[in-house]
């Protein structure tokens, strides 16, 4: 005797697909996995965003030549997007970078995404927890609380293990 068991299943038709996503990144091989997972397709508009974090109030006057090192960590931003543009060129629809100085990162992240209309944020997770979460915070918990925008957090771990590798495509 069979027994017959109905599940639901909810999909989304191609037009209902995200076609822009921000893509935050912080320069690290951590943050890069998220562009290494299968996750993101050629049909999409990929925007990078670079926040260079800068000290703010009170704390300003304790960061030494604070305009100094906002100015290089501008250039090493720059060149690190340029980078990215350079890998990525050709692979999707349209592939963009923007970049922003502020010093409340996952704000500026959210705002940013909300301004380009995105429809989706995809970033990775350095995946802290306990006691390094609590002292050196989480930008990504902060933008997946805040968001207007959906978000899609990949643990490293995972985007490792999605294939095929979109940083391999992009070479090729």
């Amino acid at each position: 005797m069979s027994r017959r068991i109905e599940i639901p299943l909810e999909t989304r038709a191609p037009e209902d697909a995200p076609r822009k996503v921000l893509i935050p990144l912080d320069g690290s091989s951590v943050a890069e996995s998220v562009l290494d997972s299968s996750l993101l397709t050629r049909d999409m508009d990929l925007v990078f965003l670079r926040v260079v974090p800068v000290a703010a109030g009170p704390m300003r006057k304790y960061v030494p030549e604070s305009d100094h090192l906002v100015a290089e960590a501008r250039e090493d931003a720059e060149s690190y997007l340029a980078g990215i543009l350079a890998r990525f060129a050709g692979w999707s629809r349209h592939v963009s970078s923007h970049l922003i100085v502020d010093h409340r990162v996952a704000h500026a992240i959210t705002d940013y995404a909300t301004e380009i209309g995105a429809d989706l944020i995809a970033m990775a997770t350095h995946g802290r927890g306990g006691m390094a979460r609590a002292i050196l915070g989480s930008v990504a918990d902060k933008v997946m609380r805040t968001s207007a925008v959906p978000v899609l957090l990949v643990p490293p771990v995972a985007a490792k293990q999605v294939g095929p590798a979109l940083a391999g495509e992009a070479a090729t």
